[in-house]
């Protein structure tokens, strides 16, 4: 488990990002990291398993920034064929593989990752930050705008560390509390302003575009023709 968060806009002071990271402790006890520049900033509080040195985030490769929360569990097939494509890589890390699978096929990089995650990449060419949650949304993702600043994060109270955001709730929230709690409707973040990216979903945010966000991936029915030994088998290869 990792704690990822960032805004895109007016940068606060040091002081304030650190304040934001410090919420994500217990998210990411080993490392963390703070990119900023050009009225972007992103923050990392990491979990490290695979890769400690490696895995370092943000991390950056040529024109794209990324913070990821998650783990793919295709790592070595996408590596593969990004390694056919031409691409060297120098770590061993999953995010690695999630950053340069952007590189190499923009958005559609979504429809080849298999695993659980959320995570956002700062595109310095476009100007212009992509984000994404997974398909049965495991890995978090919330964020709110205020003042013309994008702000996202792992966690509620990250963005509640930020002095222009403040705890307020409506007759929405209270519902959502006492009609649905603990649960959600999708894409609630329970206070005023607060979103969260629904599973399955993905979205970008520029200056010039604004937010825009659309569904990747739905769970679609479909009439089961197996027979019972071939359900048993099938199940049995997706358990092991």
């Amino acid at each position: 488990m990792c704690g990822i968060a960032g805004m895109i806009g007016e940068i606060p002071s040091r002081k304030v990002l650190e304040q934001m990271q410090n919420t994500m402790r217990r998210r990411g006890p080993d490392q963390k990291g703070v990119w900023v520049k050009h009225g972007t900033a992103l923050l990392h509080n990491r979990l490290a398993v695979i890769d400690i040195e490696g895995g370092r985030q943000p991390m950056q490769r040529e024109h794209a920034v990324i913070v990821y929360n998650g783990e793919l569990y295709n790592t070595a097939e996408v590596r593969t064929d990004l390694a056919k494509q031409g691409y060297v890589f120098s770590t061993h890390s999953d995010t690695e593989v999630v950053l340069t699978a952007y590189l190499a096929w923009g958005e559609a990089c979504l429809e080849r990752l298999n695993g659980i995650y959320a995570f956002a990449v700062w595109d310095m060419q476009k100007q212009e930050l992509f984000f994404a949650r997974d398909r049965i949304g495991v890995k978090p993702f919330f964020f709110t705008e205020k003042n013309g600043t994008f702000l996202f994060a792992s966690e509620i109270k990250t963005l509640l560390a930020h002095p222009d955001i403040s705890a307020e709730i409506d007759g929405n929230g209270i519902s959502e509390l006492v009609l649905l709690g603990p649960g959600r409707t999708p894409g609630c973040g329970v206070l005023r302003g607060m979103r969260e990216v629904p599973a399955g979903w993905c979205g970008t945010y520029s200056h010039r575009t604004g937010l825009r966000l659309r569904q990747y991936w739905h769970l679609e029915d479909k009439e089961h023709t197996d027979s019972q030994q071939e359900t048993i088998e099938t199940v049995r290869r997706l358990v092991i």
